[in-house]
């Protein structure tokens, strides 16, 4: 009983079925934001929720050197601000993101 991968969508297919049994991620997704940040703590939480991996890249206020990356996806410094490379989605706000999220991942 083996397996096939299909390696343009990443999914592992079973020969006997046909049917996904594993779904996999090429990029994590990343989640710009900083701890303080009760909004940020909502997508957090939403993203634990559903059982997503995801990178935290922290990018608190005032700080202009953690800023770089977050502008040059978004071309603003405000978080939070998720980036889902392996869908093509880059979205600002936690309202957005947690809509994305249970819409793209369930939940």
């Amino acid at each position: 009983m083996g397996f096939t991968i299909n390696t343009m969508s990443g999914i592992i297919i079973s020969r006997l079925l046909h049917e996904p049994v594993l779904t996999w991620r090429f990029t994590m997704l990343e989640l710009y934001q900083y701890e303080q940040c009760p909004y940020c703590r909502t997508v957090r939480l939403k993203l634990t929720e559903l059982g997503l991996d995801f990178i935290c890249r922290n990018s608190p206020p005032g700080r202009p050197d953690k800023d770089k990356p977050l502008i040059a996806l978004s071309g603003d410094t405000k978080v939070p601000f998720l980036a889902d490379p392996d869908n093509s989605a880059y979205i600002k706000g936690h309202d957005a993101i947690v809509d994305y999220l249970e819409a793209t991942y369930g939940g």
